[in-house]
């Protein structure tokens, strides 16, 4: 098996997770503006048209990962490598691959959590919310899905690097 076809594996399960993620996001938004229209506080038409865009990131992000994990593994793999991958003699390029596919999976749940912090902040904006411990709650929820963001970055794009440091510090050779 390849690095590439490795990686395109992971890629596919987190594929399968964004539609799962999506599936429960739908419930989630449902259940949110059902009670907001029922408080007729406030106008949900606008926060309606971004759950609806969240969503659909969120099920062609899906698609994309289910139907072509190839290419996106191309994009994504830190190195080109042709040859077959042998659990026995290229560990450091199984760990590579193994964070990189770390980073997707903690990216596709990262980023839609990201937007749903920001619909929350924007409901919250308010000048009623604003001293509320939910606005600060979900302040500090933003900064935390931020930093996993970086850290999903970092791990997709220089896997190479981090694995090497874990391999030298292994004390493998």
């Amino acid at each position: 098996m390849k690095a590439i076809e490795l990686l395109a594996v992971g890629i596919r399960l987190c594929g399968i997770m964004l539609a799962i993620i999506g599936i429960k996001a739908i419930s989630g938004h449902y259940a949110s503006f059902a009670m907001m229209n029922y408080s007729d506080s406030v106008d949900t038409t606008p926060m309606a048209f971004l759950a609806v865009a969240e969503l659909v990131i969120i099920f062609c992000a899906s698609v994309v990962f289910i139907r072509f994990p190839i290419s996106v593994a191309g994009k994504l793999i830190p190195f080109e490598s042709s040859q077959p991958l042998s659990f026995s003699d290229r560990g450091a390029d199984i760990l590579a691959v193994s964070l990189c596919i770390l980073g997707v999976y903690i990216l596709s749940w990262a980023l839609p959590d990201l937007v749903d912090n920001g619909l929350w902040l924007w409901y919250y904006t308010e000048e009623r919310y604003q001293l509320s411990g939910q606005y600060t709650g979900t302040i500090i929820a933003s900064i935390v899905t931020l930093v996993e963001i970086a850290i999903g970055l970092f791990l997709c794009l220089r896997s190479r690097g981090f694995s090497q440091l874990i391999w030298k510090l292994r004390g493998a050779t």
